[in-house]
């Protein structure tokens, strides 16, 4: 940065990043605050392929009711090692084509969507975040088979996409629901378990685990079931598909 006073915390900070400066480094350390106090956080188009670690990040509302927001407009990977403290939802937005990846644990009331055209990683299995979980462009991908809190709803917009990745999870650590409301639901590699508690697929939701050898969607709990209605096609692996309204209930037991 051209301005050689450090940033203020508070509910109206904003952190832009952009080129690295002339000492050249990418590893960067969070050590303005603990935890630090922000509204926005900007990887503008010709920001480096940083790791940030160190003390947390806490993103707010700002006094102006913007949302909190991390805006990634990168064609670099970044990689937030710090832990994030949602004490707002928090929005990604932007037009990057690299990976945001929140590796930090991952606490607070708030909640995470997703509108970006770029993949957004989620690392961590010590999440607590309580807030919703929305998915209406671009990718949330996991990276740890726990990044999703226990019971835990997720919500797909079309063209957003919900993909595991090669990851697993177990049934004690079955998120809630996968609700796709034109959006996708991808186990896109590898053999994965995956448990949820029930798949709500609606208005040409898709479910694909094309690329992958032998992946498993588990259904458990209480009212585990897959739902899908209207105008709807659903592949399961390459070239599989239903089309209609289908209820399908756990089997007795």
């Amino acid at each position: 940065t051209s301005n050689p006073a450090l940033p203020a915390p508070g509910i109206d900070a904003s952190l832009i990043f952009g080129p690295v400066g002339p000492a050249g480094f990418t590893s960067l350390t969070q050590n303005l605050g603990n935890p630090f106090i922000l509204n926005a956080l900007t990887f503008n188009a010709t920001s480096a392929p940083y790791v940030i670690s160190g003390n947390p990040l806490d993103f707010r509302v700002s006094s102006v009711a913007a949302p909190a927001a991390i805006n990634y407009h990168a064609t670099n990977n970044v990689t937030l090692s710090t832990p994030l403290t949602l004490t707002s939802n928090l929005a990604v937005f932007g037009v990057g084509s690299g990976t945001l990846a929140l590796n930090g644990a991952v606490s607070g009331a708030g909640g995470i969507t997703v509108n970006t055209s770029a993949t957004v990683t989620l690392g961590s299995g010590s999440n607590t975040f309580a807030g919703p979980i929305t998915v209406s462009n671009g990718t949330l991908q996991l990276t740890n088979g726990t990044a999703i809190p226990i019971g835990r709803n997720v919500s797909v917009f079309g063209p957003g996409i919900f993909s595991t990745g090669n990851v697993s999870n177990t049934a004690p650590s079955a998120i809630g629901s996968v609700i796709l409301n034109g959006g996708t639901f991808k186990m896109p590699s590898g053999s994965p378990n995956y448990f949820i508690n029930r798949l709500d697929s609606s208005n040409n939701g898709s479910l694909n685990f094309t690329g992958s050898t032998s992946a498993v969607l588990h259904l458990v709990n209480a009212g585990a079931q897959i739902n899908i209605s209207g105008s709807n096609t659903a592949w399961v692996g390459a070239g599989s598909s239903r089309t209609g309204t289908t209820t399908l209930p756990p089997p007795p037991r």
